[in-house]
């Protein structure tokens, strides 16, 4: 016959043990990832498009077959390496922006309620979050968005796990205190808010180095390939500052549907 009684204390001594040596496993964990934590750059706080980043072309001129000069509030140090077919195709969108604007009529493709990447690294209007853990690096924007950028080692989706997307996928690894950033399967269309006409194809791979300047400003360097669309490589400069003044998002939606342009200007219908 078993003696209960006798089992007790043993019984005993083995879940202090078990508990003492969880409480120690979990307070190394602790003290781990502080110091992993400790190691990643504080990135915190609310970043805003940097007037004077090095996208802007103090001329203005943009040479697209001939030199077109694009009328908008951001202008491109050089034009998108495009091959033949595509640069018509972009060509012909610049055009249509030049007279949009200098009539002043609006035009369905101007409302901007396209987002993704990477549109929304330098929407000239939008602010974002930079959510630094050492698992993933997070960027959640004004309109609720969020880039998930795996540091973890993980690699890109295969085969039929993987299909473009708004915000493609993007994994990433720490080089000193700069986070490089690698990008595919994102969805076929325009490259930004800098190049509202520019398009990209479905194939486009997005290289960034993603790195704080001083305490106040970040700097994202993005290399830009696309075997259907482009000839070479394509590398812009992106600044970011530190936004004061605002201490939370507040979410909205960009409806197209509820923007109708009338008389070529843009009305809000009721929901």
């Amino acid at each position: 016959m078993t003696n209960n009684k006798a089992m007790i204390p043993r019984t005993l001594a083995a879940l202090v043990t078990c508990l003492c040596f969880t409480c120690a496993h979990s307070a190394e964990n602790s003290r781990q990832r502080v110091r992993a934590f400790a190691a990643l750059p504080d990135w915190t706080g609310f970043w805003e498009w940097k007037e004077d980043s090095n996208l802007r072309d103090p001329s203005g001129d943009i040479g697209v077959d001939g030199a077109i000069r694009l009328i908008a509030r951001t202008k491109l140090a050089a034009p998108p390496p495009y091959n033949a077919a595509w640069n018509a195709q972009y060509s012909a969108g610049v055009a249509a922006q030049m007279v949009h604007r200098r009539t002043g009529q609006a035009d369905e493709s101007d409302k901007g309620c396209w987002f993704g990447f990477p549109v929304q690294m330098e929407a000239l209007d939008e602010t974002f979050q930079m959510m630094v853990t050492p698992e993933e690096t997070m960027i959640v924007f004004e309109r609720l968005a969020v880039r998930h950028i795996y540091t973890d080692g993980r690699a890109h989706p295969r085969g039929t796990d993987l299909w473009p997307t708004a915000e493609g996928d993007s994994i990433g690894h720490w080089d000193g205190d700069t986070l490089v950033v690698d990008t595919v399967a994102r969805k076929a269309g325009p490259i930004g808010f800098f190049a509202p006409a520019a398009p990209l194809s479905d194939q486009a791979h997005f290289i960034e180095r993603i790195r704080m300047t001083n305490p106040n400003e970040l700097e994202d360097q993005m290399t830009i390939e696309d075997p259907i669309a482009f000839v070479r490589p394509w590398q812009v400069t992106i600044g970011y500052r530190r936004a004061t003044g605002i201490d939370r998002f507040i979410g909205y939606d960009c409806e197209s549907d509820r923007n109708p342009i009338v008389s070529g200007r843009f009305t809000i219908a009721p929901p």
